[in-house]
């Protein structure tokens, strides 16, 4: 596992993604210039489903991590169109 994992989002297909070294959180960056990259920090991300943050494009998501040491996080990233992403994670 690593801290930052970067990749290309198959349109409508979600992937988890696992960093560590994420006890503060984690940023999910979208890193295209246009389209939009959903995040769910607690189940399968679905485009513009329940529970999923949008991250536009050239924008990231930072989220906190509270609660018992994660030092391991795992997210899931989905789009419907092939956008870049990197999902970082930071300690606290």
């Amino acid at each position: 596992m690593a801290r930052v994992k970067s990749g290309t989002l198959t349109p409508s297909t979600a992937v988890p993604v696992t960093v560590t070294g994420a006890s503060g959180g984690i940023d999910v960056i979208n890193r295209t210039q246009t389209g939009t990259v959903w995040v769910s920090l607690t189940g399968t991300a679905t485009v513009a489903g329940d529970d999923c943050y949008p991250v536009l494009g050239n924008r990231h998501f930072p989220a906190s991590i509270t609660g018992t040491d994660r030092g391991s996080v795992t997210v899931s990233v989905i789009s419907d169109a092939a956008l870049e992403y990197t999902v970082e994670g930071f300690s606290a």
